[in-house]
């Protein structure tokens, strides 16, 4: 298998490398913007997230992909996880519409970027729990973005704990148009209905969103009923030519019932969660300097069938100056000060921990090929002390159409409050994870058609954190297993074959030892999406090999191979009617054992929206 790999990703790049670069040389492989998939094929290509700095794609030394906006509506989706298979590395864990399941994963997130946990942020505020140290996955709505960030790879440099794997980052922009509204309607199998209303205004020195969105469905098993409301606002205030103020809030209430394994199902399992929190940040914008000051909360409070009830905060604090004063130089100086816990209600219990951690980043420029990146953050914890942690990538611009990259950086994760005192699985004795990854990878603009992203890593690291069952007792415990490595290729390619269709595929293989748990040795999608006039379709594929339940390859599920369909038609200007068949095939298939997911369903639903010039 692993010489398989190897010829296919030696194939990919002689194929890349065998092509000079678009026919006359003169188009900027940015202003093409093949760095996704929508309907046009188009998408900005500069992001922000990877480097706290706009920044061309192409021009990165770490891995980074965009989900945009127009892909979140053709796909019908209602909350962010759904889209994550489809991105290179990242790995989500399914089980049903809308998500509706057991909060099973008690040692991290719902997802994963190569094998690890990754910080899930809005508008760069962190979205954790102060007790469980993941977000809900059902909270991370679909709502108003501009596009979804995706960093792969450890990204403690600027994100410090919980970055072990990457960085997904939901972004909203300020509107670029004087007002607007959309109002979306849908309905489908299992009496799944979602709401969605969107409004915006934009004026010369003021701008706001405001969005809602309600979910509610049965389930496709029996007391697998779901219902959920989300609220979103944001707005922005130019205080003078060079400093701008904005502010945010964000409040969630789900419902949900965990059916349980079919082998021995639930009745009463239930979830009731609230979660809360905005941001006031202000912002200083000069043409060589910037600066950002940034206060946040994120609070919650949860109630579970077996009498659990809890609240939990988050406090922080987020500042960061960027210079550009010398040629080719940027520097980035930031400190990061966060205080977090919660309190178990039903007993009085309290825990809380805060960590402070100043850093700095320096991205040089030689000539017109070099860019090299080096940075150092120190985290203190209130537990467990200082933890140092570098960073280096190098970019060599082959071509105006192709560059190379390298980068090294390093993770760590302190275990959660739960992790270490609560429940049974707890160990108070549990150590941080640490984690190193080596990287290289190459971006390609084969053709004005055609773009490749490929990149190879090796994370190696101690101290993963993982749930263990002892084989005399079967209590579960969790510990702190050693070293361990991961290595992975990934795999973007984006193709316009003419001006009505477009390619997209992706695909991963990861090698993770023994660590099998919901990490998959070979995942990829492919989408094939057909535009003519006012119809857009988007065929689906995405396939999973090679996954496993529980560590030690325990717990093996099937393959498979799921195909979706989705169609988008506009009857007026600002009206359309989507439709979505998921599971064409009516395959069954399972993310995690005991949990079938949902048989061949369909959902059909109409938009109405306007807005000013």
């Amino acid at each position: 298998m692993k010489r398989w790999i190897l010829s296919g990703v030696l194939l990919m790049s002689w194929t890349a490398f065998a092509f000079a670069g678009p026919k006359g040389g003169s188009v900027d492989p940015d202003s093409l913007q093949l760095i996704g998939l929508q309907p046009t094929f188009r998408l900005p290509g500069i992001v922000v997230t990877a480097t706290k700095s706009p920044q061309k794609i192409m021009n990165l030394s770490v891995a980074t992909s965009i989900v945009p906006a127009v892909d979140l509506k053709m796909r019908m989706a209602n909350q962010i996880t759904e889209m994550l298979n489809d991105v290179p590395g990242v790995f989500a864990v399914q089980s049903g519409l809308l998500n509706n399941s057991s909060f099973r994963h008690l040692s991290g997130s719902s997802f994963t970027i190569r094998g690890m946990s990754a910080i899930t942020m809005i508008d760069g505020r962190p979205v954790m729990m102060g007790i469980f140290n993941h977000p809900i996955p059902h909270s991370l709505n679909a709502g108003p973005w501009s596009r979804v960030e995706i960093v792969r790879g450890p990204s403690a440099i600027l994100y410090g704990s919980d970055a072990t794997g990457g960085v997904v980052n939901l972004i909203s922009d300020i509107p670029a148009r004087p007002y607007g509204a959309e109002v979306s309607l849908r309905g489908g199998s299992f009496d799944t209905r979602t709401g969605r209303a969107h409004a915006f205004v934009s004026r010369k020195r003021f701008a706001a969103l405001l969005s809602y969105a309600a979910d509610q469905s049965d389930g496709h098993r029996r007391n697998g009923n779901y219902l959920s409301h989300d609220v979103f606002g944001r707005g922005w205030l130019q205080l003078s030519r060079h400093v701008q103020l904005s502010a945010s809030y964000k409040r969630y209430r789900g419902k949900w019932n965990d059916p349980g394994p079919v082998q021995a199902p639930f009745s009463d399992h239930w979830y009731d969660f609230t979660r809360r929190g905005g941001d006031v940040q202000l912002s200083f914008s000069a043409e060589k300097f910037y600066s950002s000051l940034q206060l946040y909360r994120t609070e919650g409070h949860h109630a579970i069938f077996d009498g659990w009830l809890s609240d939990d905060f988050t406090n922080g604090l987020k500042w960061f100056a960027r210079s550009r004063l010398l040629p080719q130089n940027e520097t980035i100086v930031g400190v990061d000060l966060r205080k977090f816990g919660g309190k178990q209600l039903t007993s009085g219990r309290s825990w809380q921990e805060q960590e402070l951690a100043p850093y700095l980043l320096v991205q040089q420029g030689f000539g017109l090929r070099w860019t090299a990146t080096a940075g150092f953050r120190l985290n203190h914890h209130s537990t467990y002390g200082n933890i140092g942690v570098p960073t280096f990538g190098l970019v060599y611009q082959w071509s105006p159409f192709t560059s190379l990259r390298f980068n090294y950086g390093e993770g760590f994760k302190s275990p959660s409050i739960m992790q270490l005192y609560l429940f049974p699985p707890s160990n108070p004795k549990l150590k941080p994870e640490r984690s190193r990854n080596i990287e290289v990878g190459l971006r390609k603009l084969v053709s004005q058609k055609w773009f490749v992203d490929i990149a190879a890593y090796q994370l190696k690291g101690t101290d993963l954190i993982q749930l263990y069952r002892d084989p005399e007792t079967g209590r579960p415990s969790f510990r702190n297993v050693g070293e361990f490595t991961f290595r992975g290729v990934e795999l973007g390619s984006f193709l316009s074959v003419n001006p009505y269709l477009k390619i997209r595929l992706s695909y991963t293989y990861q090698d993770v030892g023994s660590a099998t748990g919901f990490r998959p040795r070979h995942h990829g999608s492919l989408i094939v999406t057909y535009v003519h006039r006012q119809l857009t379709l988007q065929w689906r594929n995405h396939g999973v090999a090679g996954l496993y339940g529980e560590n030690g390859r325990k717990s093996p599920l099937p393959n498979f191979w799921i195909v979706d369909l989705f169609a988008d038609y506009q009857v007026f200007p600002g009206v359309e009617i989507k439709l979505a068949a998921r599971n064409l095939l009516d395959q069954t298939y399972y993310y995690e054992p005991g949990y079938p997911m949902p048989p061949r369903n369909f959902e059909i639903g109409i938009s109405y929206s306007f807005s000013g010039e």
